[in-house]
């Protein structure tokens, strides 16, 4: 392998010793040619060996930009598996879960108040039972509408606000399973 920089050979000897990896924000990998050639060359290593890869990504393979066409064709045929944002069922058992972690008993009404109000995300859930905590113990008050609407940490969802969340979440999930290929 020809030395185009002391990236490139550092990602092949990282990766050349494994039968296995993982690369998180794999479209950031995709930002110059010796960072897609390096890519290429893990992935062929990998191969080889009857490996295993996840990528995960804010967008799919084809709105990297990738330059190299061996690799955009590779990356470009793996499927693709979107994580959506938690729906009402899942963000009350995780707040449910909170709340009873904390010792605080929940209403139902409770819960669903809050979650048709809150950013859809597990952060938001934990930010809010801790906020919730910690406002009803200083006012020794039970955990009812009235108090959740006492925190600005609740309000209304926006139009612009969805759109925010919509964007900040990890959405993809690009699983390559290089033995399933390498038929």
């Amino acid at each position: 392998i020809e030395r185009h920089s002391g990236i490139y050979l550092d990602i092949i000897n990282t990766y050349a010793s494994r039968d296995s990896s993982f690369i998180d924000r794999a479209e950031l990998i995709i930002e110059n040619s010796t960072r897609e050639r390096s890519l290429l060359h893990v992935y062929n290593l990998i191969n080889e060996r009857k490996g295993h890869m996840l990528f995960c990504a804010r967008t799919p393979p084809g709105r990297w930009g990738i330059k190299l066409a061996d690799l955009s064709s590779r990356l470009n045929s793996l499927p693709v598996t979107e994580i959506a944002l938690p729906d009402d069922k899942v963000l009350a058992a995780v707040l449910l879960k909170l709340f009873s972690d904390r010792q605080l008993k929940v209403e139902r009404d409770v819960i669903n108040f809050a979650i048709s109000r809150m950013e859809r995300s597990f952060k938001a859930a934990e930010d809010l039972a801790s906020i919730v905590d910690k406002k009803a113990l200083v006012m020794r008050r039970p955990v009812t509408i009235p108090l959740l609407k006492d925190l600005n940490f609740i309000s209304p969802p926006s139009l612009a606000t969805a759109g925010l969340i919509f964007e900040s979440k990890i959405s993809l999930i690009l699983s390559i399973i290089l033995s399933d290929w390498s038929g």
